[in-house]
């Protein structure tokens, strides 16, 4: 499995880094993917004003948009990734939604995007444009925080391995085969999560499970897995806790480079691990976020 083919590097203007653009390339040199960027502009008067506001005790910043794109071609350049097929193409855009235009038509695989730093955004009820694209792309969405990987980093994925949902079932299989791709692709060793509740508020929301039947049963789904994937089991953690919180502890412990998560496009408890958590999950943690989506068929949409 190779989702990394066609990148999206989407860059902030008003929140101007390379560290989305640098992850971008690194893993398209490994994947020997292409790249299309795509600077936001963010054209509209409630976010230039937060802007104003977030930004007032800085040094003015007199780097124009010109400039900007210039330094994101230049980096690409210096990179050698223009030719020997890797395409950059650059684009401009004065909203979010016109990023979803260009993943559909562009058949992009994953979109990178580095983690904002707008925190006045959220007294003006504005969302950050990485939340906006774990919500509403249809590709996976790699957010960049400022941390580097390190050689000794590993992969930490949140599965759920015990469900009646076909859907979140396909999505955890697919996490997995992401993971031991990144995983070879990195040289980085996988580990696996499953989060989940006591009986009495089960994931499914069905009537009440005891503790010791619904722990059974995932620990005979993680070792089916385990046996289908060849799975390490002292890399597998059953956990009890809410998920945000259990992954960012797990990270930690087994000194995590990246976290890899599901997102199902739908709201709810029912889909804590797969929905809203991950955008709960990026606010605790300290590394990489890859937010994977599922891969409909055409009967899915339709009932999705």
């Amino acid at each position: 499995m190779n989702q990394f083919r066609h990148l999206l590097v989407v860059i902030d203007e008003q929140n101007f880094t390379l560290r989305a653009i640098k992850r971008a390339v690194y893993i398209a040199k490994k994947t020997k993917g292409r790249l299309t960027l795509v600077m936001l502009n963010h054209n509209f008067l409630l976010h230039q004003m937060a802007n104003v506001i977030a930004h007032r005790n800085e040094p003015k910043n007199l780097v124009t948009h010109e400039q900007k794109i210039e330094r994101l071609v230049n980096y690409a350049a210096s990179q050698n990734l223009v030719g020997e097929g890797h395409i950059v193409d650059v684009k401009t855009v004065d909203k979010p939604s016109e990023i979803l235009t260009i993943v559909q038509e562009k058949d992009v695989d994953a979109v990178f995007v580095a983690a904002s730093r707008h925190d006045w955004w959220a007294k003006f009820d504005i969302l950050p444009v990485e939340v906006y694209l774990m919500r509403e792309s249809d590709a996976s969405v790699f957010v960049v925080k400022n941390v580097d990987w390190h050689e000794s980093g590993h992969i930490l994925s949140a599965v759920q391995a015990f469900s009646e949902d076909s859907l979140h079932r396909q999505l955890s299989e697919s996490i997995i085969e992401e993971s031991g791709h990144l995983a070879k692709l990195f040289h980085k060793e996988c580990h696996f999560i499953d989060c989940f509740f006591d009986g009495s508020y089960s994931m499914s929301m069905h009537q009440y499970i005891d503790q010791q039947e619904l722990d059974q049963q995932h620990k005979q789904a993680i070792g089916q897995l385990c046996d289908k994937y060849h799975l390490a089991e002292q890399h597998i953690h059953l956990n009890h806790y809410l998920p945000e919180f259990a992954v960012n502890s797990i990270s930690h412990s087994v000194d995590s480079d990246l976290i890899i998560v599901g997102h199902s496009g739908e709201h709810g408890f029912k889909n804590r691990v797969f929905g809203h958590t991950a955008e709960e999950m990026l606010e605790v943690i300290d590394c990489d976020l890859l937010v994977m989506k599922p891969m409909l068929t055409g009967s899915e949409v339709l009932h999705h």
